[in-house]
């Protein structure tokens, strides 16, 4: 009898081993997909602030190093961001259940591009030259984000389809076990 305890004892503990295992998952798996959206959100505030600052280059009257300095602040935050982004991959390497993630290596890159050219052009007191790649850069981010939401949607899919196959085999696995 006190071998049965001891055999159920040790079952009890493997079993709650293997919930806080899943616990742990789920929790790194809930700050995989809020940094995810953090980022998405950073993607879109760059994207505005990449575009106004496009509308400001436009005009005639406007300090082409002044915003030279903003458009510098901007590639910063992008830098940033895409910092934030490799971060992100390697938390999503350490999750069990890996998250398919869009492969936006060359977009940032053309981004980036962008971005650079328009810091040129407002050094070389070209904010017309300026503002057109500044548009191209925030609707190149915005495309990032939409892509970005896109595959986050379809993630979310997925995992409540794996969440409600979990809960109807562990419903399963219980009334076995009765």
């Amino acid at each position: 009898q006190l071998k049965d305890q001891l055999n159920q004892l040790k079952q009890d503990n493997k079993d709650l081993q293997k919930e806080l295992e899943r616990t742990i998952e789920l929790f790194k798996q809930m700050e995989f997909e809020q940094k995810y959206q953090e980022n998405i959100d950073k993607l879109k505030e760059l994207a505005e602030k990449q575009d106004e600052l496009s509308k400001q280059s436009e005009r005639k009257d406007s300090d082409s190093q002044e915003l030279k300095k903003q458009q510098d602040s901007l590639n910063k935050a992008f830098e940033e961001f895409k910092e934030d982004m490799k971060e992100l991959e390697k938390k999503n390497e350490s999750l069990e259940n890996k998250n398919e993630m869009p492969d936006t290596k060359e977009k940032q890159q053309e981004i980036e591009q962008e971005m650079k050219n328009s810091s040129n052009s407002l050094g070389d007191n070209k904010s017309g030259k300026a503002s057109k790649s500044q548009k191209k850069a925030a609707q190149q981010m915005q495309e990032m984000a939409e892509q970005m939401e896109q595959q986050q949607q379809q993630q979310d899919r997925k995992s409540t389809r794996l969440n409600s196959s979990h809960l109807v085999i562990s419903y399963a696995v219980f009334c076995l076990t009765k």
